[in-house]
């Protein structure tokens, strides 16, 4: 079965401390990890400098 890329565009300082995104890309890493495992997803995590 081939594997679906979801992108996700992280901006870390957009009325979030780069504490709170950090904590959020954990999050999306784990997720990344089981839908790859179970669905066959893939998320990529794309970060930006905004402000």
């Amino acid at each position: 079965m081939t594997s679906r890329k979801v992108k996700v565009l992280v901006l870390p300082g957009d009325n979030c401390g780069p504490e709170v995104v950090a904590e959020g890309v954990k999050v999306l890493k784990l997720i990344s990890q089981m839908r790859t495992k179970y669905n066959h997803v893939v998320i990529e995590l794309c970060e930006e400098t905004i402000g």
